[in-house]
C-alpha cells in the first residue's frame, strides 16, 4: 500500500477536497488542448471544473496545471489489467448491456485506485440504472458524485442526469428543482460549464413546461437563457436553446417571432442538428402559408445538411419528395421544368 509519505505535497493537497485517498493513482491519459500539441503519455491527477492537473509520472510529481477552458477533451490511456471491472463495465455500457454495466461499474466505483475511474464509473452506472428504471439507485450514484467529487467536471453531467431521473420517475416537481439548481449554480462552474449548466437547466425545465402545455411560461425562460449563452461562447447549446424557443413561440401562437428565430439559425455557427431543424421548421411555416416553392427550398436544405438531426432530415426529405412530385406532375408548368422536378425527385 502506498503511504502519504511518498506523495508530492501538491498531489496530497487534493486528498481532503477531491475524494482522493492515500492509495489513489494518477490516471494514464492524453489531454487534448484547445490550442497546442496534445499532452500524451501523462498521468491525470484532477479533471476539475476550473483546472486540469497532470504529471509525467504515476506518483503525481512534477505537476502541470491548466485552466479547464484550455482543454478540449481527455482520453484515457492504457489501463492496467487490475482495472478489468471498469473496462468490462464500459464495454457493457457501450454495448447497451445495462445489467452487466451496473454490476461491473459498481465494483469499479468502489474499488478502483484511480479517482477519475471511480467518478466516471458512478456517472455511467447512474445512466445505466436510469435505463433500467432503477431510479433510487441512480440517484444514489448521482449523490456520491455531487458530494464526493463536487469540483470535478462530472458534477455538471450528474446534475443534468438528476433532472432526467426525476422526470423519468414522474416526480416533475423534483425534476424542476434539479434543473433550476443547474441554472442557479452555473456561475460557480466557470467557462464552458457555466454555459452547459444554464442551457441544460433551461432546456430541461422548458421541456417540462411544454409537456404540460405551458408554452407561455417556457418562452421567457428560454429567451433569458439565449441571452446568457452566446453563440460565440457555446454554439451547440445556443442552437439547442434557440430551436426550443422557436417551438415554444409556435406553441404560443407567436409564429412570426418563431420564424425570426429560425431564420437567425440558418447560417449561424451552431450545430448541424439545430440548423437542420431550423430549415425544416421554416419549410413547415412556408408550407402552412401556401408558399410551396419556398417550402421546397427549405426542406431540400434540411434534408441534405451533413450531420443534421436524423428525424428532421427524414421528415424534410419526405416532404420535399412530395412537393417535387407534385411540381413534376403540374401541367401548368413548362414540360422541361416539370422534367427537372421529376429528375431531382429521382436522385434525392
Amino acid at each position: 500500500m502506498r503511504s502519504l509519505m511518498i506523495c508530492s505535497l501538491f498531489f496530497c493537497s487534493f486528498v481532503a477536497t477531491q475524494a482522493l485517498t492515500a492509495e489513489d493513482l494518477p490516471t494514464p491519459a492524453t489531454i487534448y488542448l484547445v490550442e497546442g500539441n496534445p499532452q500524451a503519455n501523462i498521468f491525470l491527477i484532477e479533471y476539475g471544473l476550473k483546472d486540469v492537473s497532470w504529471s509525467r509520472d504515476d506518483r503525481g510529481q512534477a505537476v502541470t496545471s491548466k485552466p479547464t477552458a484550455d482543454v478540449d477533451r481527455v482520453e484515457l490511456g492504457k489501463l492496467p489489467g487490475s482495472e478489468r471491472n471498469y473496462l468490462r463495465g464500459v464495454s457493457a455500457f457501450n454495448g447497451r448491456n445495462w445489467d452487466n454495466a451496473v454490476n461491473s461499474l459498481a465494483e469499479a466505483a468502489a474499488k478502483s485506485r484511480y479517482a477519475y475511474l471511480r467518478v466516471d464509473a458512478h456517472l455511467k452506472r447512474a445512466q445505466a440504472l436510469l435505463k433500467l428504471k432503477r431510479y433510487d439507485e441512480a440517484l444514489a450514484d448521482i449523490k456520491t458524485i455531487k458530494t464526493s467529487f463536487s469540483a470535478w467536471v462530472f458534477v455538471v453531467d450528474a446534475m443534468i442526469l438528476e433532472g432526467e431521473v426525476h422526470a423519468a420517475a414522474g416526480d416533475l416537481a423534483k425534476a424542476k428543482q434539479a434543473y433550476q439548481a443547474l441554472r442557479n449554480q452555473a456561475k460557480n462552474f466557470g467557462g464552458k460549464f457555466t454555459a452547459k449548466a444554464i442551457a441544460a437547466g433551461a432546456l430541461g425545465e422548458a421541456r417540462l413546461l411544454l409537456s404540460d402545455n405551458d408554452a407561455k411560461s417556457a418562452v421567457p425562460l428560454l429567451r433569458q437563457a439565449l441571452k446568457s449563452v452566446s453563440v460565440s461562447a457555446a454554439p451547440e447549446q445556443h442552437g439547442l436553446i434557440a430551436i426550443t424557443l422557436g417551438e415554444a413561440l409556435q406553441a404560443s401562437n407567436a409564429g412570426g417571432e418563431a420564424q425570426e428565430v429560425y431564420m437567425g439559425l440558418r447560417y449561424a455557427p451552431v450545430g448541424a442538428a439545430s440548423r437542420s431543424k431550423a430549415f425544416f421548421q421554416l419549410g413547415e411555416i412556408e408550407l402552412a402559408s401556401g408558399n410551396k416553392l419556398a417550402a421546397l427550398d427549405f426542406f431540400l436544405i434540411a434534408a441534405v445538411i451533413r450531420g443534421g438531426d436524423d428525424s428532421a432530415r427524414a421528415q424534410a426529405k419526405r416532404k420535399a419528395l412530395g412537393l417535387l412530385r407534385e411540381f413534376g406532375a403540374d401541367e401548368s408548368l413548362d414540360p422541361e421544368i416539370q422534367k427537372e422536378y421529376r429528375n431531382y425527385a429521382a436522385i434525392l
